[in-house]
């Protein structure tokens, strides 16, 4: 990040020294985006940049319910999302989605005494914390799954979203498939009606806060953000028997096992599959384009980026924490990229070298 921003300066000082055309050889890409990937694409338009000296990558916090408006209006040239948009909503506004890389949902706790990576939890029983009906960390059920851990006696105080969150739509999806109750009574979405005793949080800095300050809490992140926080991980059971923990490794097995739901328009989801040996709660994170570029540079620049991540950023999304696609599915994505058109409707002719 302070590379790209040191590059920007120097190119802005050498325009006004100079007094050259060299700011119109500069192409500003503008990207909105949930907050905590833009770190992440920071670092990845730093390093196309270091290929392509004309790009420069202009990342903007928004909330996601704003993304759809922004790219369909040209304000943005695409946006990154953790929660995929509508399939309707893309159709009517003429735009198109595909996953580029996931991270994993991960459970955190606060339990002085007990080191991140050693209580473990399965499906029905974290559904049966998140809804309330198992309230102490000593219950018979937590304890049956952790007989060497000498679990307190502590209330559980759960923490959950107040806002529209990718989080919250994989939480609620992975406990919703292992929980006819919680499918029921609290369902799944990107934004829930919790019971009344979970308290709300406007902000995923406001959970950091709050379970680090109240013993007994249990909440939900994402995993790159939990590593850099160094919060306590749960680890999950499977109805194999099989015990598996939120690292780069299970969720690459899971990943590599995830199914896109294709449509016309691009992906509509991305879904897991509860194998023995991999993360089961994927969280995938969205690129949204427009069918027609609004501005043929800086689309052809954008599909380039987005190119190289695929085939040249693994590195980067891995030392943040998260992980690229297989090739299979970027293959999809490629496909999708193909369908953009130019300002004019013809085609958007843009090279793939790299």
């Amino acid at each position: 990040m302070k590379k790209l921003f040191v590059k920007a300066l120097l190119t802005a000082v050498l325009c006004v020294s100079a007094n050259i055309a060299l700011c119109d050889n500069v192409v500003t890409v503008n990207v909105v985006g949930v907050p905590y990937m833009h770190y992440v694409y920071k670092m990845l338009g730093d390093d196309f940049n270091s290929i392509e000296n004309r790009f420069l990558l202009r990342y903007v916090d928004e909330n996601a319910n704003n993304f759809a408006m922004k790219v369909s209006a040209g304000s943005a040239d695409f946006s990154v999302s953790d929660i995929p948009m509508p399939h309707n909503e893309l159709i009517a506004r003429k735009l198109i989605q595909f996953p580029v890389m996931v991270t994993a949902i991960v459970p955190v706790v606060n339990l002085p005494g007990i080191d991140s990576d050693k209580l473990v939890l399965d499906g029905p029983v974290l559904a049966g914390i998140m809804m309330g009906d198992i309230t102490t960390w000593n219950h018979a059920s937590i304890s049956a799954l952790n007989p060497n851990l000498s679990l307190p006696s502590l209330r559980i105080k759960t923490l959950a979203r107040s806002y529209s969150s990718g989080a919250t739509l994989a939480i609620s999806t992975y406990l919703a498939k292992k929980s006819s109750r919680f499918a029921k009574n609290i369902g799944v979405g990107d934004s829930l009606k919790w019971p009344a005793d979970v308290q709300l949080m406007h902000s995923g800095e406001a959970i950091e806060t709050a379970l680090s300050k109240t013993p007994g809490a249990i909440s939900y992140v994402e995993m790159d953000v939990g590593n850099i926080k160094q919060m306590k991980f749960v680890r999950l059971k499977h109805h194999t028997g099989s015990i598996v923990k939120a690292d780069l490794g299970f969720l690459r097995s899971g990943v590599v096992s995830a199914r896109a739901t294709e449509g016309e328009n691009g992906a509509n989801s991305l879904n897991g599959v509860d194998f023995a040996n991999n993360w089961p709660i994927l969280l995938p994170i969205y690129v949204t384009l427009p069918k027609n570029a609004l501005n043929d540079e800086r689309m052809t620049l954008a599909l380039r980026f987005i190119y190289w991540i695929f085939n040249k950023g693994d590195e980067t999304i891995e030392q943040s924490g998260l992980v690229p696609l297989p090739v299979l599915l970027q293959a999809q994505a490629v496909k999708v990229i193909r369908v953009v058109r130019s300002a004019n409707g013809g085609p958007l002719i843009f090279n793939f070298d790299l």
